[in-house]
């Protein structure tokens, strides 16, 4: 998947930036949040969309932040793929995202257990123990 994004804001005091993501399909008008009353999207005083769907706080831990390649790399890390992907199924026409099949089980009561995750452990939480042989 091809995300596109941009820094639309620095916040020095949090050490962090607001990125805009958005992809050729979801435009930035399209995941607009702020819209007037004909639908249109509320710019800023810089003529900008003001906020998006997918505009999120991202903090570097780093010091100093990562730059080139490593910065691009940090920001895509962080990218809400997943969300963005779903939205590209919903509106493309190819794709099935009816829930049709589910049409029966609404209001219908169900129970269930959740399994706690499991945990792999790793060689600091496990305990060694060292076996001479002779032979």
């Amino acid at each position: 998947m091809e995300i596109k994004y941009k820094i639309i804001e620095t916040h020095p005091q949090l050490h962090s930036v607001v990125v805009r993501f958005y992809t050729a399909l979801l435009s930035e008008e399209s995941l607009c949040t702020y819209k007037d009353s004909e639908g249109k999207p509320i710019l800023n005083e810089n003529k900008n969309i003001i906020r998006c769907k997918y505009d999120l706080n991202i903090t570097f831990y780093e010091v100093p932040i990562p730059a080139g390649e490593a910065l691009k790399t940090y920001i895509l890390a962080r990218a809400p793929t997943e969300a963005m992907k779903l939205e590209e199924n919903i509106i493309s026409t190819s794709v099935d995202t009816s829930l049709s099949s589910l049409a029966a089980l609404v209001g219908v009561e169900e129970v269930g257990v959740v399994a706690p995750p499991q945990v792999i452990p790793t060689p600091t939480d496990m305990a060694f123990t060292v076996l001479t042989v002779a032979l």
